[in-house]
């Protein structure tokens, strides 16, 4: 067997493993509790409304990567980070407690982000 149909079998019998169900678990259920789409394979996500007040926040400060649709895709990891290096966070492009008070100008908990000057000075 060549190498090239090696690696096709194997990502095939990972693709069947991770779309199947649990035993005593429907398809449904596994999709319902954030698994995989039985058709495409591919992670299920779903709109979260967090990310959507994040969305409208950016691109009302202007940092607009895309469409509000509650989802966290790359643009929207983008302009996060975006956000937090302009305004003295680590660039992680996740949605944190520090980064949510500053969208919205509040201050945030001391813990809650290192500050980039915290972490350069160590």
């Amino acid at each position: 067997m060549t190498l090239v149909r090696q690696t096709c079998l194997a990502a095939i019998v990972a693709l069947v493993a991770v779309a199947t169900p649990a035993p005593g678990q429907t398809l449904r259920e596994k999709v319902d509790a954030g698994g995989y789409d039985p058709v495409t394979s591919m992670k299920v996500r779903y709109p979260d409304e967090k990310i959507s007040d994040a969305q409208r926040a950016l691109r009302d400060q202007g940092y607009d990567r895309g469409e509000i649709d509650g989802l966290h895709t790359p643009q929207t990891q983008q302009a996060i980070a975006e956000f937090q290096r302009d305004h003295g966070l680590i660039g992680t492009g996740e949605l944190n407690a520090a980064t949510t008070a500053a969208l919205v100008g509040e201050d945030a908990p001391v813990a809650a982000s290192p500050r980039m000057e915290d972490v350069q000075s160590r």
